[in-house]
């Protein structure tokens, strides 16, 4: 899980919100991006667990790949609906149902692109379960996210406007203190593009002065952000070819469902050559942290086999200290509530370029956002440039390419219901 890199403790407005959590309350708590939404979470989750016992604490996410930040699983596959088409009225199974049971607390983590038949669906399998009418059979709930960053497949269908939402009572929360971005503009320019708002200013930022090219004194570029994982492909293939030295390449070591681990951000198949930019996609110290991007300076011999060796990694952070590295492999285990996966891997994959999807959650010091396909099809285009746009810490190291005022567009349902929420007074 991401940790904003300017947060240490908890906010005023977040200590407030954990507060309620630890008196049983279900809450839902959102806010713009940068706001510190996973740093709390994360806390909670640790303070549930301590509460009622890890086994009684369901962490789940939409997605796989936001389940893999928090160290869940899919809310799909906690509640024991394992196909898009299955009408769910009781448990898929004994396993299932006991975990329901001897479920205290829930987390939702990303509920934006949880859709409201889905949500409704949950409900009623927890109720059933447990035996009892409330929503999700009386369990705690905490549920976060963002519904102005990526919807529903079908985005008239938010959780807000599920049944089991108005029926569960959650105290709703919105966070408005910034971690991410430190700028003022920049901080209001990003909120009101969250909502849809765009004014001549933020036009000429966008299309003029984000249109340069940033110059580092560094080899570390910004990494390219697209909407199409095509494009990103086509990059990092690309520019790893264009380094004429000798190619070294990691293949993970899995053991269980490839279905498990396939939304993991370290590749299965690694490729890397000195010269390469990389990102650490696990956390390891308070500054190598997932996200941290850097080049590869050299290889080293892994004394563990024969024929083996590890990259050596310069990392440039924003204080402008250098952190040399040799990346080690790490592992990472999963679970979609039927069986476990593992994957050993070197925990890095090509940073040239990463999807707007991917880099959902990550904090990048330095970013390139093209627009061009923003809208393709099959894309959630509407929240697209938004997500991408706050990826970035400062105005500048951003650049823009390819932007036209129609790329911001935004759904008036979230705007409207997001002015119900309460907001902690600080």
């Amino acid at each position: 899980m991401e940790i904003p890199k300017h947060q240490q403790k908890l906010s005023t407005e977040q200590a407030a919100i954990l507060e309620e959590v630890k008196k049983g309350t279900s809450v839902f708590f959102t806010g713009s991006a940068g706001t510190g939404k996973s740093f709390l979470l994360r806390r909670i989750i640790k303070a549930m667990k301590d509460k009622y016992g890890s086994e009684a604490v369901a962490v789940t996410a939409s997605t796989g790949l936001a389940a893999t930040h928090i160290g869940g699983i899919t809310l799909n596959s906690f509640a024991g609906i394992f196909t898009s088409s299955e009408v769910a009225k009781k448990p898929a199974n004994d396993f299932v149902n006991t975990r329901w049971v001897q479920t205290r607390a829930l987390v939702i983590d990303e509920v934006s692109m949880i859709d409201a038949p889905l949500f409704d669906k949950v409900s009623t399998l927890g109720s059933t379960a447990r035996n009892r009418q409330e929503p999700f059979g009386g369990i705690q709930l905490i549920v976060t996210g963002d519904f102005f960053q990526l919807p529903p497949v079908k985005h008239d269908q938010y959780a807000f406007n599920s049944k089991a939402w108005r029926k569960a009572s959650l105290r709703s929360f919105n966070l408005k203190q910034v971690f991410r971005q430190r700028d003022p503009e920049f901080i209001a320019m990003l909120n009101d593009i969250r909502v849809g708002l765009l004014t001549d200013r933020y036009i000429q930022i966008l299309s003029d002065e984000c249109a340069a090219p940033v110059a580092y004194a560094d080899a570390i570029e910004p990494t390219h952000l697209y909407p199409v994982n095509r494009q990103v492909n086509a990059e990092n293939d690309q520019r790893l070819l264009r380094l004429e030295l000798p190619e070294h390449h990691f293949t993970a070591h899995d053991y269980g469902s490839d279905e498990v681990l396939k939304h993991l951000l370290c590749p299965k198949f690694l490729r890397l050559r000195k010269g390469a930019q990389v990102m650490r996609v696990k956390t390891k110290t308070a500054e190598l942290v997932n996200g941290v991007v850097g080049v590869v300076v050299g290889f080293q011999e892994d004394l563990s086999g024969p024929d083996r060796v590890l990259p050596i990694v310069e990392y440039s952070l924003m204080s402008g200290r250098k952190i040399v590295e040799t990346v080690e492999w790490d592992k990472w285990e999963r679970s979609d509530g039927r069986s476990t996966a593992s994957r050993t891997q070197i925990p890095l994959c090509l940073a040239w370029a990463l999807s707007i999807h991917k880099s959902q959650g990550q904090t990048i010091d330095r970013v390139r956002v093209d627009l061009n396909k923003i809208f393709a099809p099959g894309l959630q285009g509407k929240c697209q440039t938004y997500v991408a746009l706050s990826r970035a810490t400062c105005l500048e190291q951003l650049e823009v390419l390819n932007f036209t005022p129609q790329k911001v567009k935004v759904n008036m349902d979230v705007v409207n219901w997001t002015k119900t929420l309460e907001r902690i007074d600080i």
